[in-house]
């Protein structure tokens, strides 16, 4: 994986190329830079998979504005400052893959590039991935992809009794034997599964998409379904009725 860095301190710089040289033979640093223009021009010529992006650069610019500048969307970025505080703008972008506070720690460098490998692993099979997954929305046991740092899965739709957020990840719960999975991927991501499976998923919370079929009970004092595995799960109040439409369900005295 072709990688550049944008950092304007030296020291900073020579340490982040001394680590990924020992922990990260997967990335070839192909370029760097210090200014925010310098860093704009080197996207722009070489257009890297993966940019180490500081935050602060040494012409008054940020590594927020040289994404806009560029607006390059395959791009992956994991962003390096000693401000935490940076990290929730950070994660605002797509294209971002961690935000690693300075001085960079190596089991975090390590766990952040190999979420960066895994994305680009679905990124770049994704015309295969989009065909395949055209047709499997027609079949009768549809599938989908899910990537974290150790593997690619590919489980039934009809397996995955609860979809979760969990800050900026998402926790996908599967029904016996009970197990689950975290993916580095906002639950926004997965929305879209609803409009594509409308009979089998929707989102009843901001937090939540569930498997209709996997609705053991709706409890209405509380307001809150019991999946089959026992899973208590929250509905909004503007979902219930939609919920309740689509279960058939009669509900007097919601």
């Amino acid at each position: 994986m072709k990688a550049i860095i944008v950092e304007d301190h030296y020291h900073a710089l020579q340490d982040l190329m001394g680590l990924l040289s020992d922990l990260c033979p997967e990335i070839e640093v192909i370029g760097h830079a210090a200014t925010q223009n310098d860093a704009i021009r080197l996207m722009m010529d070489l257009q890297p998979d993966l940019v180490f992006m500081d935050v602060e650069l040494a012409d008054n610019g940020n590594g927020f504005e040289v994404l806009e500048a560029c607006r390059l969307p395959d791009i992956q970025v994991i962003f390096t400052s000693a401000y935490g505080q940076f990290a929730v703008r950070a994660f605002r972008s797509d294209n971002t893959i961690d935000f690693l506070q300075k001085p960079v720690v190596e089991t975090e460098l390590r766990q952040a590039v190999d979420r960066a490998l895994a994305e680009r692993i679905l990124r770049t099979q994704n015309i295969q991935y989009q065909r395949w997954r055209d047709s499997v929305v027609q079949s009768k046991r549809p599938r989908i992809a899910l990537a974290d740092q150790q593997r690619i899965l590919f489980p039934y739709l009809d397996t995955i009794v609860h979809i979760q957020a969990d800050g900026t990840s998402t926790v996908f719960h599967f029904d016996a034997p009970a197990s689950k999975m975290l993916v580095t991927k906002n639950i926004g991501m997965y929305t879209s599964l609803e409009a594509d499976f409308p009979d089998i998923l929707m989102q009843v919370h901001r937090s939540h998409i569930l498997n209709l079929t996997k609705i053991a009970e709706y409890q209405r004092p509380v307001r809150q379904v019991i999946m089959t595995t026992g899973e208590k799960v929250p509905v909004a109040a503007d979902k219930l009725d939609e919920l309740l439409h689509r279960l058939a369900i009669a509900a007097p005295g919601k």
